[in-house]
């Protein structure tokens, strides 16, 4: 982790493909939990189920992309929880080397994450 106190976060080292096959968002400000069920259908079939549930760390803090470029800001609210993002994968391995995915992923926002939402007073 590189320690960048200028932004207020710690950014990771390593971007790409965290939480899920769409990631959303950043790993920058997050809290997450990630219950996933594997299910072996065959010797070459697996289908994945998982949902990740994402609450901010520093309520001071913004929520980012995944190249941690800022995406809503801490003004907005000092809500923690960010929301969640059920995932499904479907993999199958025909021959050693080759495989083939298919995925469905969507996100759910908490009113903290959606867009156009004003500060409450």
């Amino acid at each position: 982790m590189i320690n960048r106190p200028h932004w207020g976060l710690t950014t990771p080292c390593f971007t790409g493909a965290y939480f899920n096959l769409a990631d959303l968002g950043g790993p920058a400000n997050f809290i997450h939990i990630h219950p996933t069920l594997d299910l072996f259908l065959t010797g070459k079939l697996k289908a994945s189920f998982d949902w990740g549930f994402f609450w901010r760390e520093n309520v001071n803090d913004a929520l980012y992309s995944i190249g941690t470029l800022p995406i809503r800001s801490a003004k907005i609210s000092q809500a923690r929880y960010s929301g969640s993002s059920p995932a499904f994968v479907l993999t199958w391995e025909p021959v050693p080397h080759v495989t083939f995915l298919a995925s469905y992923v969507h996100f759910f926002p908490a009113l903290f994450s959606k867009p156009n939402r004003q500060v409450k007073k």
